[in-house]
């Protein structure tokens, strides 16, 4: 198999992360619900993975990372967690879970909503920004690269003009984490959401947001946290406040050992996937009848078409003739696919990973133009 859905999750996962779950599946306990020393122990790895979070995004507190259970569900603590009557900014290249929370507080009328479209280059400038802003506007959600065609987001200049109109500023991570560093204080974002299981090569079951201390969330799934029990109403202390019911444990001294292992072996899988990115794009765009929409990036993310082929049977034919898996459809973006034109067909979606040979990415390139030429 030749796997390039590293977009979706990271095929390769470290042995030394694999050991980390293990150990913690061997050895379970709950943090906060007893006070063994096994249990102190655990807290005290958990502690540990937050400061390794903070340090990564470099917010203002280790105290600041709230686990969650991927990124999605960080998405969601941080749009309704802020949420307030008034106006926020996105844009059309967004996933479903920035899309779907933001209909949602438009639909129950908490809020109004802008969708701003990027230039032609793909990219959300502050100039277009600029113009969306109003009297009321509080929040603005953009994703640091799309997952749709890998394209990065200047981030510290929307960082810049938000902080200069007091606009709580929320990136959503997921397809930048373990490929592109994120200076949280330095770019001016307040609230950062990311999931362990993709670019930092963790397992699934874990997400985090990470947050400074002017814009904490209010939290958003409430229940037992182990900590003011005699409470019936929640916390309002973090993280524990925000990280409600028993935490996934295994997935989080997974994600620690994960940081460790992505600072060592961080440039040499940067120039890997950079390599390889780079040899892919430019072997599909050579290929008659393919259309590539994806420039080069450090995601490892490479979006294309069969002219006039629907991307799921594309998808299907890669798989079942050559086992190849890509991903193909909307990819959970359906704004980003109607400003590429390709709502109706959808898109194939080749997503590089850091394990992924050259070898493979000919096989790949061999296979997609033999695709081209015989698919009616």
């Amino acid at each position: 198999m030749i796997y390039l859905d590293n977009a979706a999750t990271t095929h390769y996962k470290p042995q030394c992360v694999i050991d980390a779950a293990v150990r913690a599946m061997n050895n379970s306990f709950n943090p906060n619900r007893s006070f063994n020393a096994e249990a102190l122990s655990l807290q005290k790895q958990i502690l540990d993975t937050r400061n390794s979070v903070h340090a990564l995004f470099n917010n203002d507190s280790e105290m600041n990372v709230a686990f969650s259970l991927n990124c999605t569900s960080a998405l969601n603590l941080a749009i309704f967690g802020r949420a307030k009557r008034g106006h926020i900014i996105s844009d059309i290249t967004q996933h479903n879970s920035v899309l779907r929370p933001l209909m949602q507080l438009q639909q129950m009328k908490l809020c109004t909503v802008t969708l701003v479209q990027p230039n032609e280059d793909g990219l959300i400038t502050p100039d277009i920004v600029r113009r969306a802003i109003r009297p009321d506007t509080y929040m603005a959600v953009f994703s640091h690269v799309s997952n749709v065609t890998g394209k990065a987001q200047n981030v510290k200049e929307l960082g810049d003009l938000l902080n200069k109109h007091h606009i709580t500023f929320v990136l959503d991570c997921a397809q930048s984490a373990g490929y592109i560093l994120t200076d949280m204080t330095k770019w001016g974002v307040h609230l950062a959401a990311f999931p362990a299981h993709k670019g930092l090569h963790g397992i699934q079951g874990v997400g985090a947001l990470v947050f400074d201390s002017a814009h904490q969330p209010r939290p958003f799934v409430l229940g037992g946290t182990g900590t003011e029990s005699h409470l019936l109403t929640q916390p309002t202390t973090v993280p524990d406040g925000l990280e409600s019911g028993t935490l996934p444990c295994p997935a989080i001294l997974a994600l620690q050992s994960a940081i460790d292992w992505w600072v060592t072996n961080r440039k040499q899988n940067r120039n890997t996937i950079q390599q390889l990115n780079r040899l892919m794009t430019d072997g599909l765009r050579n290929i008659d009848n393919v259309e590539v929409y994806s420039d080069y990036n450090d995601s490892g993310i490479v979006c294309f078409n069969i002219k006039g082929q629907d991307s799921t049977e594309v998808g299907d034919q890669l798989q079942e003739k050559f086992d190849i898996v890509t991903r193909s459809g909307l990819h959970c973006a359906p704004l980003m696919h109607k400003w590429l034109n390709t709502y109706e067909t959808g898109a194939v979606r080749a997503s590089i990973g850091c394990d992924n040979t050259i070898e493979q990415v000919y096989r790949f390139l061999h296979c997609v133009s033999y695709l081209a030429k015989t698919m009616k």
